[in-house]
């Protein structure tokens, strides 16, 4: 079931890749080499899922091995955050989805869902990709449908990641790309640029050039390296600029800001491009790249996500960030760099396959070895939700009608 040890030949440390596809390549059970130890066992269930049900979940990862119980949850089925509002919006008179039901079936996954890491990975990638019900306020589905989609692409590849979030109307709604339109001196009009500074600062690559380790970059002054400046932005903001809900018309550009905002399809269907909103300029983006005049949306739009994609800060700010929230909030540039490696090959020549860098995250010989784990700057606490839902799942906390109002 195991794969070749792929570790960086210049760094202390190793990470041993599973070759683990969906659906086949079930990896053996663990054997005498390969079993965990019960408290390796029980703190990889405390990295890996919302917290240890009984001692014989820890018994029963000894036995699987490490590797099968990561094939076994990459092939695990996963809740369907809208599909629950779709059935509990019933028990209001006339049926209608609220708030309450959105947070419900956030604690229905990770208090009873057989799919823990990947509802863990959503949450670790909810708090880098972020969207908020305060200032705007979301509408339950825009929140669920949100939900569905960090689930859809926990394992799956970052590029696509980053397309689906862009393209959601909750973060559209939210960070203000939803209904922004071209250049319009009469009406004092420009692509709004919110969206553009947070994707760069916040969902790729940071604010300063990284080297594969983490750390900044510096220029021959000893000073960091910005990653972009205003006219990146400005260029991004033209690129992203023509879109808005997607049950408006094309044709029809009045039609642009005219969407019914109550209609729940519009939360859970990617926004549409309407080209006559759209910039038609060159729009200058990272490094050397200038994206020619009067493409389509659709193509700005693609290629300003290869271009934020492909830049070598993405492995090293995200691997960080993920080794954050699943293992140790002060991973050394090492342990940083391996998974920097995963992010940049899988091992098939894919980049930014997420399954592969969750492995490179839990597999690493920092997050498995022990005496790395009784070094004083090693670990995490845990976030409040993640503690109280390890609270709930340890003492097998039931509600008697099913519903969770947390």
């Amino acid at each position: 079931g195991g794969g070749n040890e792929s570790a960086d030949p210049a760094s202390p440390g190793s990470v041993t890749m599973l070759n683990l596809g969906t659906g086949g390549n079930e990896p053996a059970l663990a054997t005498a080499a390969t079993r965990p130890s019960a408290r390796d066992a029980a703190r990889f269930l405390t990295q890996a899922s919302f917290g240890i049900q009984s001692v014989n979940e820890i018994d029963a990862l000894q036995s699987q091995g490490l590797a099968h119980w990561l094939w076994s949850q990459f092939n695990a089925p996963t809740l369907q955050h809208t599909s629950y509002l779709a059935v509990q919006s019933f028990r209001k008179n006339p049926a209608k989805a609220v708030d309450e039901m959105s947070y419900e079936a956030i604690w229905q996954q990770w208090l009873t869902g057989t799919d823990q890491l990947r509802g863990r990975m959503a949450f670790a990638l909810s708090q880098i990709l972020v969207i908020s019900n305060i200032a705007p306020d979301l509408r339950p589905y825009a929140m669920s449908s949100y939900m569905d989609l960090l689930n859809r692409n926990a394992f799956g590849n970052y590029r696509t990641l980053l397309k689906e979030v862009t393209l959601h109307p909750a973060m559209g709604y939210y960070l203000n790309m939803i209904e922004s339109e071209k250049d319009d001196a009469k009406r004092g009009i420009h692509p709004n640029e919110n969206y553009a500074r947070e994707i760069l600062q916040l969902f790729s690559i940071g604010l300063v050039e990284l080297n594969p380790d983490g750390s900044t970059r510096l220029d021959a002054t000893g000073k960091s390296i910005p990653t972009y400046t205003e006219t990146e932005i400005k260029g991004f903001a033209k690129a992203f600029s023509g879109w808005t809900f997607a049950s408006q018309n094309p044709a029809d550009p009045k039609s642009f800001h005219r969407a019914d905002e109550n209609l729940d399809s519009n939360w859970t269907a990617p926004m549409r491009a309407f080209p006559s909103m759209h910039s038609a300029e060159p729009k200058k983006l990272l490094g050397n790249v200038t994206l020619a005049a009067n493409q389509s949306p659709e193509k700005d739009l693609d290629d300003a996500l290869d271009n934020i994609f492909n830049h070598s800060n993405v492995g090293p700010f995200i691997g960080r960030q993920l080794i954050q929230r699943l293992v140790t909030s002060n991973p050394s540039p090492a342990y940083i760099q391996r998974v920097t490696h995963a992010f940049n090959n899988n091992g098939s020549g894919v980049r930014g396959d997420l399954k592969a860098v969750v492995q490179a995250v839990l597999l690493d010989s920092e997050a498995r070895a022990p005496a790395e784990q009784q070094a004083p700057n090693f670990g995490k606490q845990r976030e409040p939700v993640i503690r109280f839902a390890t609270y709930l799942r340890a003492l097998g906390a039931k509600s008697s009608n099913g519903i969770n109002t947390i």
